[in-house]
């Protein structure tokens, strides 16, 4: 397919995306076009560089519908401010990143972390195309203690989850990569204020809270997590004992904020836990 088809067939799906109804269409045409290879963009969020390999769901996604994590942005309009500090944990190549620093400006600060290298090369070039020097980016994971970790380590397929554990199997590649923890991140940068914690790590949130004990009580950061009771290795009221102190909201699909039971949440959803001390 030659470029300009499809520069014109994107205007007209980003046009479809917000046509209630239309996501299928728009769906059919993101699975067929795999074979473009990789796109750049230059108006992501509005005006921000991205590189896109069609191949992968996540970028073909934002290729094809504008974001990936739609929800997520709409929240962020709301929390983020000029000056402030996030840590995008499982960035991947730079989505919430990109989002986040165009919000918080030169004069706030982003600590990027994605693991896995190829990935982290893309994360890299998204943040260098947009001269965003208000990212820091951090090439570890996150878990509870420091260490490594064998993951799966697919190039140029969507896998669900950056630190999705590698079994080895049949048609798997693996990885080790570096894990640090937020509090250890804190340490090292010495930093004065955390603002927020965003955290997509596929059923590794928990254990990267853990390993943020000292930042939670000092800073209260508000957590916007991808968590499920349901994941791998989540006994029930976990959730409630990492995240005491904080009150549980449902983000919806347009970003709303609803307030809900701390143990009534579904299979896949986005959290909000705002620190009850900020009222």
């Amino acid at each position: 397919m030659r470029v300009v088809p499809v520069r014109l067939a994107r205007k007209l799906t980003l046009q479809l995306g917000r046509v209630q109804g239309a996501h299928p269409v728009v769906e059919a045409i993101r699975r067929r076009s795999t074979g473009l290879g990789v796109q750049e963009v230059v108006d992501f969020d509005g005006d921000l560089r991205m590189a896109l390999d069609l191949r992968e769901q996540t970028a073909s996604e934002i290729f094809w519908f504008g974001y990936h994590s739609r929800a997520v942005v709409r929240c962020l309009d709301r929390l983020l401010q000029p000056g402030q500090v996030l840590f995008d944990i499982g960035a991947r190549f730079g989505e919430i990143t990109l989002v986040a620093a165009k919000r918080v400006g030169r004069s706030g600060a982003v600590y990027a972390f994605e693991a896995l290298e190829t990935t982290h090369r893309k994360l890299a070039a998204n943040v260098a195309a947009n001269r965003l020097e208000q990212v820091r980016r951090i090439p570890c994971g996150v878990d509870a203690v420091p260490g490594t970790r064998m993951v799966d380590a697919r190039a140029g397929r969507y896998i669900g989850g950056t630190l999705a554990e590698g079994r080895g199997g049949a048609g798997r590649l693996t990885a080790q990569v570096q894990l640090t923890t937020i509090d250890a991140v804190v340490g090292h940068y010495r930093l004065e204020r955390l603002d927020g914690i965003r955290l997509d790590l596929e059923g590794a949130g928990l254990p990267a809270l853990r390993g943020a004990a000292a930042a939670l009580r000092r800073f209260a950061p508000w957590l916007l997590i991808e968590l499920s009771r349901a994941e791998p290795g989540i006994a029930p009221g976990e959730l409630a004992e990492v995240l005491c102190g904080y009150r549980l909201h449902r983000i919806g699909p347009d970003g709303a904020i609803v307030p809900l039971d701390r143990r009534d949440f579904g299979e896949r959803e986005v959290l909000l836990g705002l620190p009850a001390r900020r009222g």
